[in-house]
């Protein structure tokens, strides 16, 4: 045993004779703090705990490598800038470039302070709606991502809006789909397939501008 075991008491069990014994050979075992503490070099199985210790927001198990590393690395800058327009927007670029952004100032008529609205164009140049931008899991996760970095004091809507992408005129009976969170007190739901409605991450559904419940379909 060495001189460091032999510090313990001669009336010491073989127990704390084994663990002082465990603990001199621990001293030889390799521990690369500073490569856990690095998104960089981070063992890719170990990274999600060090993003779970950097308070990230989103976390997709689905994500390559690189964009786990890069989403980990600005952890502590997104927790910075969040509750800010600045944030807002990166989310929204994230999920999809046409997203636009509509503040409660710059509305017409103005919009109540602290809301704004997400319209997002869902008719392709060729005039047909539908793909991604009208489904249930894109509209979820504009929801999702954007409540997570907005201020607290902020509501919103998520438009979409059944008008050409980048065309002035519009084609048919075009007009938009608001998707709002509302209570909805009194409402007869027996029958209804909730697992095909909008809802949003309370469990609340989703309805447009006439109190339907909305299914994912924009069209």
């Amino acid at each position: 045993m060495s001189s460091n075991a032999s510090l313990l008491p001669p009336n010491a069990t073989d127990l704390e004779t084994a663990l002082a014994e465990v603990g001199l050979r621990l001293e030889n075992v390799d521990m690369p703090i500073a490569d856990l503490w690095n998104p960089a070099t981070c063992p890719i199985a170990a990274l999600p705990w060090l993003a779970w210790t950097l308070s990230i927001d989103r976390w997709d198990a689905e994500w390559t490598d690189e964009r786990k590393r890069a989403a980990t690395a600005s952890a502590i800058a997104d927790q910075r800038r969040k509750g800010s327009v600045a944030a807002v927007r990166e989310a929204m670029t994230a999920i999809d470039g046409l997203l636009e952004l509509v503040e409660w100032h710059q509305a017409s008529p103005r919009r109540t302070p602290h809301t704004f609205e997400l319209r997002l164009p869902v008719v392709g140049r060729d005039g047909v709606a539908g793909g991604a931008r009208c489904s249930v899991a894109t509209t979820m996760q504009i929801i999702a991502d954007v409540t997570r970095v907005a201020p607290a004091r902020s509501q919103f809507d998520v438009v979409l809006d059944l008008t050409v992408a980048g065309a002035g005129a519009v084609r048919g009976a075009a007009r938009t789909a608001l998707y709002r969170r509302m209570a909805l007190p009194g409402t007869d739901t027996s029958g209804i397939a909730w697992g095909a409605l909008l809802q949003t991450e309370a469990g609340e559904p989703l309805t447009d501008d006439t109190g339907e419940f909305l299914d994912g379909s924009a069209a």
